[in-house]
């Protein structure tokens, strides 16, 4: 008996042991992550990625693109002074370097890692990430097994959604059994808000009650962080977007917002209202013949560039380097 006992300890030390070394090993590799190779920060290298995919069906061009100059500040402020305005008109536009602050330096995921702060985190088994009705996802989730659904939501620190995002993440998965990959936002800290300078360059073309009170805005602030790879599907949302690109490249489709009933919305009580049926990537037009008349507009959208669309336009986004966006939600 006492022999036993003797190894059960020894046993229980041994795993102990393995566990405390695992745990070093991921301590170590945190505190050790603004090393990089190339450049690259070591978190930013560890991420899960997949190729991003074609999107086969046709392109007509790409979105209206200008590049911001202070000397042509004028005019640059005309085309963008629809977004501005309840109700206005206006086509896509692609603001190439309208920013060159700071944070274009200084984030990436080791710096997001850092803060440390909450966020809310999408879950799902592929690098689809449905924006689900967040209210009816939770209430399937306590009702339903959860693999059977295409996205989960969770909350958790940026911390430990950086870290799942790696390749050899230390977490398990917590919804899914084979494969978990993770794409998460979280609103401004007040510190990350003063670190924007919202006073020069492009924003002298918007209202300031707009740029600065949050209260005006229907959505705060946000940030938004994906893998390489991810895919937001077709979908449209219900306000104007500004969109600003902080680190990597993501890439959109822009659609006409007169052609969302060609774009097979799901019923507006559906788990996915505002996510279109169709898949831009491999669409099935004999379920869904109209798409086959709808043709988008290209965006690549890189480091310091602002990509201003209007409520109601259909978009395909997906992420063509890990990547870090900042977004603001208005009208």
């Amino acid at each position: 008996m006492a022999a036993s006992i003797s190894k059960l300890r020894l046993v229980l030390g041994g795993g102990a042991i393995v566990h405390i070394f695992v745990i070093w090993i991921w301590l170590n590799r945190y505190y050790t992550s603004h090393q990089t190779v190339n450049g690259v920060p070591d978190l930013d290298l560890g991420v899960y990625e997949e190729e991003p995919l074609d999107v086969l069906h046709g392109i007509d061009g790409n979105v209206r693109e200008v590049e911001w100059d202070a000397s042509k500040a004028s005019e640059i402020c005309s085309l963008i002074s629809p977004y501005t305005e309840k109700n206005a008109a206006a086509e896509p536009l692609l603001i190439r370097n309208a920013v060159n602050w700071d944070i274009l330096k200084e984030w990436n995921l080791s710096f997001i890692a850092d803060q440390d702060i909450p966020v809310d985190a999408w879950a799902a088994p592929g690098m689809k990430f449905y924006y689900a009705h967040e209210a009816k996802l939770k209430k399937l989730m306590n009702e339903v097994d959860v693999k059977t659904l295409p996205v989960t939501t969770t909350k958790m620190s940026s911390k430990e959604a950086v870290l799942r995002m790696q390749k050899d993440s230390p977490f398990p998965n917590m919804f899914y059994e084979d494969s978990e990959h993770y794409y998460f936002r979280f609103d401004l800290t007040p510190e990350m808000r003063r670190r924007l300078d919202l006073d020069s360059g492009v924003f002298r073309c918007m209202d300031k009650s707009r740029v600065h009170e949050a209260d005006v805005f229907m959505n705060p602030p946000r940030v938004w962080v994906s893998p390489k790879g991810a895919v937001s599907p077709l979908h449209y949302d219900r306000l104007t977007s500004l969109f600003i690109q902080v680190y990597g490249v993501k890439r959109m489709v822009l659609y006409n917002r007169g052609d969302i009933k060609s774009i097979y919305p799901y019923p507006a009580n559906h788990l996915l209202a505002r996510r279109g049926q169709v898949d831009p990537v491999d669409p099935d037009y004999s379920k869904f013949p109209a798409f086959k008349n709808v043709h988008g507009k290209l965006a690549i959208i890189n480091p310091g560039d602002l990509l201003l669309f209007q409520k109601d336009d259909p978009h395909y986004t997906d992420t063509l380097s890990t990547s870090i966006s900042l977004t603001w939600r208005w009208i």
